[in-house]
């Protein structure tokens, strides 16, 4: 929640807010108000919409997203099951580079348009990992894999391995693929986490 908040605020704000909250309460008990109105005073606005839906709320968050790439762009469809509101971070990445988007979700249902020259390599729905859930998203194998071997964050590349490894079982020709693309990732990877689900994910492989 806390990670989706600074996305919401904005860095200077975020940090702001909580050296204001720590300074101003530093050795005694807090609550939840108190933290949401020092968050408030930094971003110099009501924050009742972020901690009634997250904070507070029983609805469970639930996104899917589904992707096609027409007329040179590439065309997002994007799903609530509950009508929440939150930003978006969208990021497609083609032979042309790698394009991010910042959008602000407030219905159930949502198209968001990147322009794209070329077939994508890579599309990230909460591009960063910014939401406290999972987004549903239709990915070929190949993008998948693109994604294991490429995606600058954490999280991306964490999400890959384990839609990847879920596929196994019934793509006898991904096993090969997949295993190379493990093994790059326990040598060269600079996260030590996904460098551990690697070493995890090859093991259960072995067996």
């Amino acid at each position: 929640m806390l990670h989706l908040l600074r996305f919401e605020l904005g860095e200077e704000a975020f940090w702001n807010g909580l050296r204001k909250f720590t300074k101003e309460n530093f050795g005694g008990s807090v609550t939840t108000a108190q933290f949401q109105q020092a968050m408030e005073a930094a971003r110099g606005k009501s924050l009742a919409r972020f901690f009634s839906q997250w904070i507070y709320g029983s609805d469970a968050p639930e996104l899917t997203a589904k992707h096609r790439w027409e007329r040179g762009q590439v065309i997002i469809e994007l799903r609530q099951k509950n009508p929440l509101q939150f930003p978006l971070q969208i990021a497609v990445e083609t032979a042309d580079g790698r394009v991010s988007k910042r959008i602000e979700l407030d219905s159930l249902r949502h198209e968001a348009r990147i322009p794209a020259r070329s077939q994508p390599l890579s599309i990230r729905v909460d591009d960063g990992g910014h939401l406290p859930f999972k987004v549903s998203h239709e990915r070929d194998t190949a993008m998948l894999l693109y994604q294991l071997e490429r995606e600058p964050d954490v999280i991306g590349r964490v999400d890959a391995m384990k839609e990847l490894q879920a596929r196994i079982p019934n793509d006898l020709n991904l096993r090969p693929r997949f295993s190379a693309a493990l093994q790059e990732r326990l040598k060269n990877d600079s996260s030590r986490l996904v460098r551990e689900l690697a070493q995890k994910a090859l093991a259960e492989m072995s067996h």
